[in-house]
């Protein structure tokens, strides 16, 4: 009911008690579970694929590494005393 009157507030207040609820089999019951949840919290955001999450973090590790190498050669002591690059000089 809430759905067909674009009552705002109880969506919401629906859709907080069922986001931890197991999704219904039921089809037709199943895709207003979906509305009901789409239109309190909006679209849900897709997660991340873990193989891009690792590449990038291994490629900003190794930038990170090259530029406290060259800070390092620039300036040892400046290097040496910023805490990421301590971090990353000491390992």
């Amino acid at each position: 009911m809430a759905q067909k009157s674009s009552d705002v507030g109880t969506i919401r207040n629906i859709a907080n008690q069922l986001k931890d609820a197991n999704r219904p089999a039921d089809i037709a019951l199943g895709e207003k579970y979906d509305e009901c949840l789409l239109i309190a919290f909006g679209k849900p955001k897709t997660s991340d694929d873990i193989d891009v999450l690792l590449k990038k973090i291994n490629e900003t590790a190794a930038e990170l590494h090259d530029g406290c190498l060259s800070l390092l050669n620039a300036s040892p002591k400046v290097a040496i005393n910023h805490p990421i690059c301590k971090g990353v000089l000491v390992k």
